[in-house]
């Protein structure tokens, strides 16, 4: 080998080597980034309370200053919403009442995530966007969140903490939460309406409406 391909192999090493890094210190800063969600979930810097009939008014004035719904639902959605049975405590938050989780795939399928306002259900984008205008894959990610924490979540059922980490789905459910706040959006638990919602951005273009 001449002295000329020597340099030029040595040359190449330096590249490979920073791109292993690279990834190492990626990977790195994500287990950073999940224990520093854990230790704020721990102090319970990620949930706050809201004032639903304030947030319900809230909803119900943007939609007819606008002259709109505040999501189009599909006729299934509308029908499966109607389907959902109500919670026998009608003050809980939550969903998961067992035989309304085949409707709430089906649903989640429609990329609408039920919420229980103490009488009925609606589609609960309204509420999670909170007046945010969010790009669609941070729209789907939401919903996703939703979906994976009604379903299998310990903010909306704490005693699912009890069970297997491996049937919790936490990383599934707080690698959304990390995508989410990547892009540049603020997200936490809402307790009256048992949801995920955005509560501030530092994105310029998704400006409060």
């Amino acid at each position: 080998m001449t002295t000329a391909m020597v340099l030029s192999s040595v040359a190449e090493q330096p590249s490979g080597a920073s791109q292993r890094l690279a990834l190492t210190n990626s990977f790195d800063v994500y287990i950073l980034r999940l224990k520093q969600l854990s230790q704020q979930d721990a102090q319970g810097l990620n949930t706050f309370q809201s004032d639903r009939a304030g947030e319900l008014q809230k909803c119900c004035s943007s939609t007819e200053a606008t002259n709109k719904t505040p999501s189009i639902l599909s006729a299934k959605a509308h029908e499966l919403l109607s389907s959902l049975k109500s919670p026998v405590d009608t003050s809980r938050t939550v969903v998961p009442l067992l035989e309304n989780k085949p409707l709430c795939r089906q649903l989640f399928d429609e990329q609408v995530v039920p919420v229980w306002t103490g009488t009925n259900w609606i589609d609960s984008r309204y509420l999670a966007f909170n007046g945010f205008t969010p790009p669609d894959k941070i729209q789907k990610h939401l919903m996703e969140l939703n979906y994976w924490e009604q379903n299998f979540g310990v903010h909306s059922e704490p005693e699912r903490a009890k069970e297997p980490f491996s049937g919790r789905n936490t990383g599934k459910i707080n690698g959304l939460r990390l995508a989410i706040i990547n892009n540049g959006f603020l997200v936490k638990y809402d307790t009256t309406f048992g949801i995920w919602r955005i509560t501030g951005t530092n994105v310029p273009a998704a400006r409060l409406q």
